[in-house]
């Protein structure tokens, strides 16, 4: 039978997270000693006391696992202790999560898409070299893997390829897709092969403004199929919104993610507009960063409530409060496989054509003078202001 995905919440989910700090504990106080290991604790969740609310007073229970959110594996894995080490030190390791492309090709133009187009003539990577990249950063403490484009289902066997050759490990692949192109056997044979989600890119709450942004014919109803058929193929969900401004009315906001929840969408990450130098959709219109921080509020009453509707993130102002965590705790791999910090940032550290996986990780960490895109330099001002 598929599994469900259920929530985990009241007493339940504070037994489960004593459990969690009890086992990062015992693994600090091994490899540390007590006494590193109480002060790194004590030192981590000071950190985290600064944002109030930061952790949902509910988890998602799917199958053997409780997550968090797409980016980690589930909480009860080794997996989730690697990066929860790693984050108290400051991720010296490398990042924990990979954006990893394998393909520019899309049936979609839409205004926001942050994909840079290849040379021409330059082959796709095979899955023999993207299996490598997998195991190299794998190594590097990378635990979670992304696998987009571009559309990746335009490359569904090689998903599913690339995917199987990674079963039994304590390794979670996530396919980010538009839905075009996945059919409800595919899905199945995916999720078979051990992919844990899908994460689909759906912009507004109606087909019309949707298929607008997309600029193609029934995109949005694609989107809800891919949604349908990932939750009866017992895959988790997640829904990645570019946010109209409609979209941060309060009714409408909590209808949105109400009609979510009934496509069995258990994680929704919401990014204000951002187009790429094209032009820009009327649905699109840029946010304030007071807009913002209305949208980084609604999340937080969503999250701070035990009633079953996704769980919420706005990274913008996550990382606004918490530092840019391109090239800390994630890092992109684009179509022509040059690494860099984050999709939309410009400065490639290498390729993993050439083989060193390590070397460009290295390479990006010792930066003296990282990139910082413009919405998250505005944004930090704006909340230092504040203070």
């Amino acid at each position: 039978m598929n599994p469900k995905a259920t929530y985990l919440t009241g007493p339940a989910l504070a037994v489960f997270l004593s459990r969690v700090w009890l086992r990062a504990a015992r693994r600090l106080v091994r490899e540390r000693g007590a006494p590193r290991a109480a002060g790194d604790l004590v030192r981590h969740l000071l950190r985290e006391a600064r944002f109030p609310g930061a952790l949902p007073l509910r988890l998602v229970r799917h199958g053997a696992g409780v997550w968090v959110v797409p980016d980690l594996p589930p909480m009860d894995s080794e997996a989730f202790l690697d990066c929860l080490i790693a984050g108290l030190d400051g991720y010296p390791r490398g990042p924990v999560t990979s954006i990893l492309s394998l393909t520019a090709r899309c049936p979609h133009r839409c205004p926001y898409c942050y994909v840079r187009q290849p040379p021409a003539g330059l082959e796709e990577p095979s899955v023999d070299l993207l299996a490598s990249t997998v195991e190299a950063l794998a190594a590097l403490g990378v635990r979670t893997f992304h696998l987009s484009g571009g559309e990746p289902a335009l490359r569904c066997p090689d998903v599913l390829d690339l995917v199987s050759r990674f079963q039994g490990r304590d390794l979670h692949f996530w396919m980010l897709t538009s839905g075009a192109g996945l059919t409800a056997d595919a899905l199945r044979d995916l999720a078979g092969a051990g992919l844990s989600g899908l994460m689909v890119g759906m912009d507004a709450e109606n087909d019309s403004p949707a298929d607008r942004i997309k600029r193609t014919p029934g995109a949005r109803a694609t989107a809800v199929r891919a949604l349908s058929g990932a939750r009866e193929a017992g895959l988790l969900t997640a829904v990645n919104t570019v946010m109209t401004r409609s979209l941060l009315d309060e009714t409408a906001f909590f209808a949105y993610l109400d009609e979510l929840g009934r496509l069995g969408v258990r994680f929704v990450n919401c990014y204000p507009p951002r187009t790429q130098g094209v032009l820009r959709p009327e649905e699109l219109e840029p946010f304030t960063v007071e807009d913002q921080l209305r949208l980084h509020r609604l999340a937080r009453r969503v999250n701070l409530s035990t009633r079953p509707r996704p769980l919420v993130y706005t990274p913008d102002v996550w990382e606004a409060h918490r530092g840019c965590q391109g090239g800390r705790s994630f890092l992109y791999v684009d179509p022509a496989g040059e690494v860099r910090r984050c999709p939309f940032l410009a400065r490639s550290y290498g390729r993993i054509q050439d083989g060193d996986v390590a070397g460009v990780l290295a390479a990006m960490r010792a930066d003296p003078e990282p990139e910082v895109c413009a919405g998250h330099r505005m944004l930090v001002d704006a909340l230092r202001a504040r203070r």
